[in-house]
């Protein structure tokens, strides 16, 4: 059996043992360096377009956008580093946010996108340097995140799109 490309996302995710690997070919890609983004909007209408119109937009890359309804960050993730960091941010406790992975090459457009759909960029801080990847708080991180919290299981009103 080979799978190449589409074909193989139905195995990847099958959390247990798919059969032998004994080729793998990977496709490789110059590497970048990646800078985390938070973009806080007044609402979730607008957070959810803005994270469409990034996954969209050709002068953007991206490998990762999640929106986050309010107050998710502010009491879901406040004991973490992201959420400390939030916390001392006025207003964003209230509003809902955006995280993005980005490239470095795209922190003007990001930023000009935002302020178009009525956002603001509130923390911008290099992949590397960050306490916790960015990714740490989204597709379904930030369910588990919360779980720590509230032992009750209550939900986090966050939804996940990943982008490239």
């Amino acid at each position: 059996l080979e799978l190449t490309g589409r074909d193989v996302f139905p195995v990847v995710h099958a959390y247990g043992t798919n059969g032998v690997i004994t080729e793998v070919e990977i496709p490789l890609a110059r590497a970048q360096p990646w800078w985390d983004a938070v973009v806080a909007f007044p609402t979730l209408c607008a957070a959810a377009a803005f994270a469409l119109d990034v996954g969209e937009a050709p002068a953007l890359i991206a490998r990762e956008v999640s929106v986050h309804q309010a107050p998710t960050m502010s009491h879901h993730l406040r004991d973490t580093p992201l959420g400390a960091r939030l916390a001392g941010l006025a207003g964003v406790a209230a509003q809902h946010v955006v995280l993005a992975q980005i490239a470095g090459s795209s922190r003007g457009p990001l930023a000009r996108l935002a302020a178009d759909g009525g956002g603001e960029v509130c923390y911008v801080e290099r992949s590397e340097d960050a306490a916790v990847p960015l990714y740490e708080y989204t597709w379904n991180h930030t369910t588990l995140h919360a779980l720590k919290r509230d032992k009750g299981g209550g939900g986090t009103g966050a939804v996940d799109k990943g982008v490239g």
